[in-house]
This record gives C-alpha cells, sequence and structure tokens, in this order.
C-alpha cells in the first residue's frame, strides 16, 4: 500500500490528528495553534487518509475497515510503538474509537469533534437550521461550493465562509471520486462493541444542528467512556472547531491538561 501523506509539527508526545470524509488534513489545521499553546509539548501529525488530499488513490480498499487498516500501518511506520493521543472528526472520530478499542494501554486519551456514531440509514438528525445566511455572499459562490458550505454550516456569512474555503473546500475538491461514491464511511462493527470500558480521557465535542451525524447517538457512546467530558453546542453544525472555535479551544485545552497529569 501507498504511503499516506502526512505533515508533522513541533517535538513531544505524539497527536494523531484524523480528518472526516470527502475532506482532508487540512479542515484539522485550525486546531493546531490551540494544541501548540499548551505548555507540554506536543508533536501534531496529520495525516490524509488514503485517497482524500495528497494520498494516492488505493484501488485495494473496498471498505472503510481497509482505510482503518492503512491508518494501524501509518502509526507503526511513523510513530512506532510511542503513547499517543488522536484527535479525530467526524468519520477520523470514528477511526479514532476504534484506535481506542484496539490499544488501550497505548491511547492516552482521544478527542471527538462531531464524531459519527451510528451507520448513516439509522442516524438521530435534528432539523436544519441556519443563522446569519448571507443572501449576497451565497450568490457570489460557485454552486458547488455554496451546496457545500450551507449543507454543513449553521452560521452562513463572511467569516465562517472564509475558513470554510481555505479549509474544507481544498480537501472536498482534491478527494478520490470513486472513494468517496464507493466505500460507505462506516466501520463494519461498532468500536465499543469490541472491547471493555475505555477509562482514560474522552473529549466529545457536538454541534446540536449537525445534520450530518446529529448529536444524540453520541450521548449513548459516552456511557463506554467514564472519563468523558461530553459538549454540545447550541447553534453549531457538523464542523464545530469551525464554527466555534473559542468553546472548542477551552475544552481541548482542559483535555491536553487531563492527558498531561
Amino acid at each position: 500500500m501507498a504511503a499516506l501523506n502526512a505533515v508533522s509539527r513541533g517535538d513531544g508526545t505524539p497527536v494523531l490528528f484524523l480528518h472526516g470524509w470527502s475532506v482532508d488534513h487540512r479542515i484539522m489545521l485550525p486546531l493546531d495553534e490551540m494544541v501548540a499553546a499548551h505548555p507540554n509539548p506536543w508533536r501534531r501529525i496529520y495525516v490524509d487518509l488514503p485517497g482524500f488530499g495528497r494520498s494516492a488513490r488505493v484501488n485495494d480498499i473496498a471498505h472503510s475497515d481497509d482505510i482503518a487498516a492503512a491508518i494501524d500501518t501509518f502509526i507503526d511506520d511513523e510513530i512506532g510503538d510511542l503513547p499517543m493521543a488522536v484527535i479525530g472528526s467526524s468519520f477520523g472520530a470514528g477511526l479514532a474509537r476504534r484506535l481506542m478499542a484496539r490499544d488501550p494501554q497505548r491511547i492516552l486519551g482521544c478527542a471527538l469533534i462531531c464524531p459519527t456514531a451510528e451507520p448513516i440509514d439509522v442516524r438521530r438528525l435534528p432539523a436544519p437550521l441556519v443563522i446569519d445566511r448571507d443572501e449576497a455572499l451565497l450568490a457570489t459562490l460557485h454552486a458547488a461550493d455554496r451546496d457545500d458550505f450551507t449543507s454543513t454550516t449553521v452560521r452562513q456569512d463572511a467569516q465562517m465562509w472564509e475558513r470554510f474555503e481555505q479549509c474544507v473546500i481544498p480537501g472536498l475538491r482534491a478527494a478520490d471520486p470513486d472513494v468517496v461514491e464507493r466505500i460507505r464511511p462506516s466501520l463494519s462493527v461498532s468500536p465499543e462493541a469490541t472491547g471493555p470500558a475505555f477509562d482514560r480521557p474522552v473529549l466529545m465535542v457536538m454541534g446540536r444542528n449537525d445534520t450530518i451525524v446529529g448529536w444524540r447517538d453520541q450521548l449513548d457512546l459516552a456511557e463506554h467512556y467514564p472519563d468523558s467530558t461530553v459538549v454540545v453546542i447550541d447553534r453549531c453544525g457538523h464542523n464545530a472547531h469551525l464554527e466555534h472555535p473559542e468553546i472548542v479551544a477551552v475544552h481541548l485545552r482542559t483535555w491536553l491538561d487531563a492527558l498531561s497529569g
């Protein structure tokens, strides 16, 4: 299998960042300053999943489990046996859940941002909500960009578009359409069903108005994580760290403190 593209910043305890479906590592980069500002040193590793971003298309991927296996290989090659933390978003948070179940002694803790919890066809999703809709701005956008932006974002204003254009659009346009359309973004087995409760620090951040993965199903997942902090942000869609960076930064700092304690 071809090597995965990755960006590494800083030194210290490894933190692996796993992005969601259809995007790439750039959607995670707004979190970098939050982690780098923490007093303990962290090596931040941002990886593009197979078929996304600058990682090559992999013809032998037939299921999301194959993507998970590619991450296992990447960890072995890039991080080795070192203890590590994981920050995952959406589908990437599903991969992080799997890592907690697969190697609980090695994983120091996970931060799950708008994590997947249930397969697409059984998710409990909220009704759409839109605030601060800038019609003049939306009228200037290319139709595909406008659809992608408005389908995931509650605050549809110039500030949010700037973040979305910088962090989300490039990954969406770089993704291999065959992977996006052919592979179902769900693991074959719920990670929580494969092992005992994970008792290290877990942060779960959800958007109350997230119509992609929802937030109610994730509350059930929290039962598997006794040392978890669960945050549901009001007026927030699928990319909580882009829509409400200040709130996410506060809770991410507290989670990093817990990992360091």
